[in-house]
């Protein structure tokens, strides 16, 4: 499945834009005082318009791995990113990956060299 570099770049400059929002340890959640965090596979379904089907936790915080509609976030994702799944589990368990510039570095790495930060689209 080829890659599709033109949304893994638009998903990846909204994460540098706001990389707050970034948090490779869960693929959703909605923290106390309104602020939510995403992983790559989350912001991509987010930046596709689909919705998430939120769990709340134990800890007072909720969770998302599925969509409203069922499938798994991180199938999705990895669809609409050309991921396959060795590619997609590289990737997305990155847990500690905590800047953009890292996550760029994975990405590189699992799509062996394909998929650069520099990649014209």
């Amino acid at each position: 499945m080829p890659y599709d570099i033109a949304r893994i770049r638009r998903v990846m400059k909204q994460i540098e834009a706001e990389p707050e929002t970034l948090y490779m340890g869960t693929y959703a959640q909605q923290l106390p005082g309104c602020r939510t965090t995403f992983c790559l596979a989350g912001h991509t379904v987010v930046d596709e318009g689909l919705q998430l089907h939120w769990n709340n936790g134990y800890d007072g915080v909720a969770y998302a791995s599925d969509l409203v509609d069922g499938r798994e976030v991180h199938a999705v994702a990895a669809e609409l990113l050309g991921f396959d799944i060795y590619e997609a589990a590289k990737v997305f368990y990155s847990t500690g990956v905590m800047t953009p510039a890292q996550l760029w570095e994975v990405i590189e790495a699992a799509t062996d060299g394909a998929v650069t930060e520099h990649d014209q689209v």
